[in-house]
């Protein structure tokens, strides 16, 4: 077999598996953040957020079309499937390439063993690493752009070995199209150009000259200071004068380089006109209306999200690359998982010290090779941490509201050249037998037993990460969407927050066509015009007795109060005011408060919305909806079985734990109102069902929310109620064991026992937490009014001015203490204490706190 049949058909072979692992684990509808959006939009031809992805959608478009026999969602996920598995085996061949330039093409065994077996460590330690995976099982653009990238730098690579040849010149030309093309798919796929530039100008022989280069990366940059930086105004004026004369000047001196690469970097852009064309047909999704040429600008430059500036730090050094960047490069390649014994992070390290090997090894051996890959993972890693400055919430802004390690996708990827590389280096430094040397080196065998050895612990990360990355039965962002609009009235408006509570509304309408006459009204997307002119016209219509003019000035102000009133603000109450009456209105529960504060008074929780009625009251709740749309209407696909019991056969990542906190929110609620109507009841057998009914809520909240860890006590104050303190004692210790050195659960451990008349148990371990928890308010009242109780009144005093001593000038606990002396607090021990000494109750009290 040829050399060339033997190195593409492992690239193939790679290819073939990552592909089939990819498409195994991909997603079988939507999941959370943009995938929603972008399935929706690609499906109907829609516009998502700036800066709009056109490619990405009407490839996408294209995929939905594909005749199989799956699902719409399934066909837009396995697009980034297809991409992510070709980007993995263009990863492959860029580290044969650079093996191959250290070492040369293979001539034995063991260079094909090294080889291209280092080529698959690297590309399956990318495979299967936290990030990229993520990326190629659902609808995401990082794929496609890792894609993308990798190609370019294969094209400059090829342009390199005869960069003297004009003809050779067509790879330059290509990358350029490619790049702007890939603007199309996401703006951060032009960040390889910085790289491939240099390493040209690294070259003196070519068949165009530097100053060309120069020119159009000129004009390529002032591109991006454009769009990124909101470069504009007279400086933004003069420099694109400057490039229209420098282009006009090599033009005229019939030079083609820049006239051809600027025309090339301009058609690939004309991609966005798709976007004035679309949106002009007025698509259900037409995030920021680029209809017209200013429009159009403004999704581009994306001035929907205004730009920080780089040298006010929204967050600290440490946080910002530490806390973060290091944090997700580790995680990438965590071969265990963490608890399990071995440190998973710990074992990440050796593949980050394989790839630092791998630098060394290509910095040694071809320098411009390195400096090609070493500038890109530069720009992909530290130069965005720079640029996109993440906020820790410590520094006036809000801190990020979800994990950002997609935003340096590209340097993972690129990383992954260097765990290639390193591996062989190694190897060759281990096993491979040079002239002249007397050591020992068993070259084959040992060889193949560290590309083996190598290849396991890629296994192991596939493994480690299957379980997380597998999307196939995930569907609470579907249910979520779904439950959402399901106990909503016919015609109904929803107000909704972010990106979560609309995205799978979105993507239920124009793809499952569900609930198409509900108008999603998105709060953060009403402090736009373009926004409220979209709810008036566009189907189905929200009435808005407004002017095109009003919606286009609409403004916020600060009031009497000093409270700042935002257009959206203002446009929720023109809404409400317009349609109540005529059409349901209801707001999730998603949205903060600040964001229903003018019509707060008037609301109803139904489960996990709002319902806005002509009444006013203060947190109010229609039980019997809220039940109704918990036991009947919601669907738990993916959450819990046919039985209601909890689904653990499915991965559920921290965002997808806390949103579900509503479901158990709405069975806790209706767990609350039986115990709240059972504590009113004289009929015993009336109380003791509904005991049971608050019960069986709580249970089945606890069954979607098992780490919930309120419910536990709530539960457990319902035993005590009904006289079964130690059932809840046994819970509490559970508790204490699951979690050590949270006091808190120690603390109802206390509480339990005081409750079942263990007494002087309960004290013994009261005083014990008093003493591991002598600042803690809450605990030394309690210690002080049970030492009371007890008879204990010198204890009391002692443990009072315990706490003074520690707290000088705070007397809370003396007034405290004076309180139970006077009577005023409720006994904690089934007794009154009668100056100090104790007195006979009919019952256990309940546990105050």
């Amino acid at each position: 077999m040829s050399e060339r049949r033997i190195y593409l058909g492992t690239a193939l072979g790679l290819f073939l598996v990552t592909f089939v692992a990819y498409l195994e684990t991909m997603g079988g509808r939507t999941s959370f953040w943009d995938c929603g959006e972008f399935i929706a939009t690609a499906f109907s031809l829609g516009i998502p957020h700036p800066p709009a992805t056109p490619l990405y959608v009407v490839l996408g478009r294209v995929f939905s079309l594909l005749p199989l026999p799956i699902a719409v969602a399934q066909k837009i996920n396995m697009m980034s499937a297809l991409f992510g598995a070709l980007g993995i085996a263009v990863l492959f061949i860029l580290i044969v390439d650079f093996i191959r330039e250290r070492r040369g093409a293979p001539k034995t065994n063991v260079d094909r063993v090294v080889i291209y077996g280092c080529g698959l460590v690297g590309a399956l330690f990318t495979a299967w690493s936290n990030t990229y995976w993520t990326n190629c099982v659902e609808a995401e653009v990082y794929a496609i752009s890792s894609f993308v990238m990798g190609v370019t730098t294969i094209l400059a690579r090829r342009w390199s070995r005869d960069p003297a040849s004009p003809s050779r010149t067509r790879d330059i030309y290509l990358v350029v199209y490619l790049l702007s093309l890939g603007v199309g798919f996401h703006l951060g796929t032009v960040l390889t150009y910085p790289a491939i530039a240099l390493y040209c100008l690294t070259f003196r022989k070519k068949a165009f000259q530097d100053r060309d280069l120069v020119i159009f990366s000129f004009g390529f940059f002032l591109f991006l200071f454009y769009v990124n930086l909101k470069f504009q105004g007279p400086p933004a004026a003069l420099a694109l004068l400057l490039f229209a004369i420098a282009f006009a000047v090599r033009t005229a001196s019939k030079n083609r380089f820049v006239p051809v690469t600027t025309g090339l970097f301009v058609l690939g852009i004309t991609i966005h006109l798709f976007l004035l064309i679309r949106s002009a047909h007025q698509p259900a999704i037409d995030e920021a209306d680029p209809e017209t040429w200013s429009n159009l600008l403004a999704v581009i430059r994306r001035d929907q999200y205004p730009p920080g500036d780089m040298f006010a730090r929204k967050g600290s050094w440490h946080f910002q690359f530490i806390d973060h960047f290091w944090r997700y490069f580790k995680e990438q390649y965590e071969l265990v998982k963490p608890g399990g014994g071995i440190s998973g992070q710990r074992l990440a390290l050796f593949p980050i010290l394989i790839g630092l090997a791998g630098m060394w090894s290509m910095f040694k051996a071809e320098k411009r090779g390195f400096l090609l890959i070493f500038v890109t993972f530069l720009v992909c890693s530290f130069g965005l941490i720079l640029f996109l400055n993440f906020s820790d919430g410590a520094h006036g802004v809000q801190a990020e509201v979800r994990e950002r390690d997609y935003f340096y996708s590209a340097a993972f990827y690129f990383f992954g050249i260097f765990i290639g590389t390193g591996a062989a280096a190694l190897l060759d430094w281990f096993f491979l037998a040079r002239p002249g040397e007397r050591r020992l080196r068993i070259d084959l065998v040992g060889s193949i037993a560290g590309v083996a050895l190598l290849l396991g612990l890629t296994g192991m990360l596939y493994k480690r990460y299957h379980f997380e990355h597998d999307r196939t039965g995930e569907r609470v962002p579907w249910g979520y969407g779904y439950n959402m609009f399901a106990g909503l009235e016919p015609n109904a408006i929803i107000f909704t927050n972010g990106d979560n509570d609309t995205f799978p509304l979105w993507y239920q309408q124009e793809v499952e066509g569900f609930r198409k006459d509900v108008r999603v009204c998105n709060l953060s997307l009403l402090n736009t015009p373009w926004y409220i002119h979209q709810l008036k016209y566009n189907e189905p219509k929200v009435a808005i007795n407004w002017t095109d003019d009003q919606i286009a000035n609409l403004q916020g102000y600060q009031d009497r109060d000093g409270r700042i009133v935002q257009p959206r603000d203002i446009a929720v109450r023109q809404i409400v005011r317009d349609n109540f009456g005529k059409r349901p209105i209801y707001f999730a529960v998603t949205i903060p408060r600040e964001g229903v504060r003018d019509v707060e008074d008037y609301l109803v929780l139904e489960g996990l919305v709002y319902r806005v009625t002509d009444t006013k009251g203060k947190d109010r709740k229609d039980y019997d909806k809220i039940e109704q749309n918990a036991r009947h209407v919601y669907r738990y696909d993916g959450l819990l079985t046919a039985d209601f019991k909890r689904d653990d056969s499915i991965y559920r990542d921290e965002n997808q734990t806390n949103l579900v906190q509503n479901y158990a929110g709405a069975f806790i609620r209706v767990a609350q109102h039986a115990e709240e109507r059972a504590d009113s009841t004289l009929d015993e057998t009336q109380r003791m069902a509904l005991y049971d009914k608050a019960e069986t809520n709580y249970r089945q909240a606890l069954e979607i929310s098992p780490d919930f860890d309120v419910l536990y006590a709530q539960l457990g104050a319902l035993y005590i109620k009904e006289g079964r303190s130690q059932q809840a004692l046994e819970m509490y210790e559970r508790q204490v064991k699951e979690h050590p050195g949270d006091d808190r659960w120690e603390f109802q451990v206390v509480q339990g026992l005081f409750a079942s008349y263990r007494e002087e148990e309960g004290l013994t371990r009261l005083r014990a937490l008093a003493v591991r928890r002598p600042d803690q308010e809450y605990v030394q009242e309690y210690f002080v009014q049970v030492l009371w109780e007890m008879g204990q009144a010198a204890s009391a005093e002692q443990a009072v001015q315990q706490y003074e001593t520690l707290k000088p000038g705070d007397h809370a606990l003396r007034d405290y203490l004076n309180a139970v002396k006077a009577h005023l607090v409720e006994p904690l021990l089934g007794r009154r204490p009668l100056t100090g000494g104790v007195g006979p109750d009919s019952a256990p009290a309940t546990p105050h706190r």
